[in-house]
């Protein structure tokens, strides 16, 4: 399997300054998404996703701002400060989901954003037959390997070892709820980090035919956390998943499904149509028809690249976009 580098570009890290000498300390990471702005479908919101216990963890430290580390077009990195209550919480805890609602300017910040049309929904899993057995990767930080020039994220492939149950719920320090077990060595800070499902197999078998318009890569969720096998393990200055208890890795991490992500995202409906009212004021409502890809159209891995990039460049930022300090 083959990751194209764009791919990377979707991830920031989570960090925060230590009260007791500022020191600063990356604890996870987040992804972009975008998704279309309502009546201007060629116009893309933008936000920041991660897991809700990271914000929590660095909240609990008496720390009121979250640093968002990310990549500048220069080739260095710099850090972004947002508040912590900015950040949108999924109402059941145990989600673990959090939302920023947040711009980026592509022609200053070396990002990219993933787009809503390609996640692995129960009726996107059902369409490409996802299921036990299937190949996925994780994109974020790797804390021994952050002290670089730009943020280098890394990625950590695995494979699908239990589909997410209602019935059978997994439970965590969280609360229970039902998520994918994804059979893959998980470590710490991998929290909040993009998981995608590679289709490609999938495509090719069954009813399926590349002409279809299938995409090879579906965001499937976020990493929740891993397993540890018992024992006594702590880092205070690092954000806790819920389930890290020893540095014995058992090798099953917990995958929150993208769908808890896509309810968080239902909250900011206003604010999205109060930013298409403004739109709509600034720019006669016309669509760029050719521009905007249908289910139905010849989907090849060029168009999907070319596409991500297309995604980042319409970004309607709610406000200015930060700038390097």
């Amino acid at each position: 399997m083959i990751i194209p580098d764009e791919m990377r570009k979707c991830v920031v890290f989570v960090g925060y300054r230590r009260a007791s000498d500022q020191t600063m300390i990356l604890g996870g990471s987040a992804f972009w998404i975008v998704r279309p702005m309502p009546d201007f479908p060629d116009q893309n919101l933008a936000y920041l996703v991660t897991a809700a216990h990271i914000i929590k963890k660095i909240a609990d430290k008496s720390v009121s701002t979250i640093q968002l580390r990310w990549n500048f077009t220069d080739g260095t990195w710099g850090f972004i400060e947002t508040k912590a209550t900015d950040w949108v919480l999924h109402d059941d805890p145990a989600a673990d989901v959090a939302v920023l609602q947040i711009g980026f300017d592509t022609k200053d910040h070396d990002h990219l954003a993933w787009h809503v049309r390609w996640t692995a929904t129960p009726k996107e899993v059902k369409r490409y037959e996802i299921g036990v057995g299937n190949e996925l990767f994780f994109v974020g930080l790797f804390t021994r390997h952050s002290q670089t020039t730009k943020n280098i994220p890394i990625v950590r492939v695995g494979n699908i070892a239990a589909m997410p149950d209602e019935n059978n719920r997994i439970s965590t320090e969280l609360g229970s709820l039902a998520a994918y077990l994804v059979e893959s060595r998980s470590i710490g800070c991998l929290s909040g980090s993009p998981v995608f499902v590679d289709t490609l197999w999938n495509a090719k078998r069954g009813p399926f035919e590349q002409s279809e318009g299938l995409s090879q890569f579906l965001l499937i969720g976020l990493v929740h956390g891993h397993y540890d096998e018992a024992g006594a393990f702590s880092n205070e200055d690092l954000a806790d998943d819920g389930l890290q208890t020893t540095n014995v890795n058992m090798g099953i991490s917990v995958v929150i499904p993208i769908e808890r992500v896509l309810e968080v995202l239902e909250k900011f409906s206003d604010s999205e149509k109060e930013a298409s009212r403004k739109h709509r004021q600034k720019v006669a409502p016309t669509m760029d028809s050719d521009e905007v890809a249908t289910e139905t159209s010849h989907f090849t891995r060029t168009d999907f690249e070319s596409a991500l990039k297309k995604a980042s460049r319409r970004v309607m930022p709610f406000e200015s976009a930060p700038k390097k300090k």
